[in-house]
């Protein structure tokens, strides 16, 4: 197997496909949709917290919760099966990162989590659509809360430079 298909096999296949559910922005108490603009300034400034408990269906019906990763490193992109061009980029540059750390990926946990559930099933891959959606990715401390995220576009090695920079913080007790 091609070493770029390692990760891509072994650990996207794991959570491909997790049902968009809970996990959320917990941005506003009121039930207005935050903007652009006050999404962003809550990721870079992590005030109010970002993230959450979830509870969602990974791609073979089992639910999945955030427990469930806990004491990895999450790397969290959230995307659609069927985006032509943002989504597969991204994740092969996560998975050219991972692959590049060898074994210090292990503590790391991929995860895609589709923004749409309702077409991200097999009888509705055929569809041609397209749908809005970020291209940051996220990462979740072992202990489960958000740490950062990474702008779209980077290069593997400047994934590998924060995930090394996380992996290190959070490699203590």
């Amino acid at each position: 197997m091609p070493k770029g298909c390692r990760h891509l096999l072994r650990s996207w296949l794991a959570a491909t496909s997790i049902l968009f559910g809970a996990f959320s922005p917990a941005l506003a108490a009121d039930s207005a949709e935050p903007s652009a603009a006050a999404l962003i300034e809550a990721l870079v400034t992590r005030v109010p917290p970002i993230g959450g408990p979830f509870n969602l269906i990974d791609h073979t019906g089992r639910r999945r919760t955030d427990v469930d990763f806990h004491g990895k490193l999450v790397v969290i992109y959230f995307g659609y099966t069927h985006c032509p061009d943002v989504c597969p980029t991204e994740l092969q540059t996560i998975s050219l990162a991972l692959d590049a750390l060898g074994t210090a990926a292990d503590p790391v946990q991929p995860l895609f989590i589709t923004v749409d559930p309702e077409r991200d099933t097999p009888s509705v891959l055929a569809d041609g659509y397209a749908i809005d959606h970020t291209s940051f990715i996220y990462l979740v401390g072992k202990d489960g809360r958000y740490i950062d995220f990474l702008p779209p576009g980077l290069t593997p090695e400047r994934i590998i430079e924060a995930l090394r920079l996380h992996l290190d913080r959070q490699s203590g007790p």
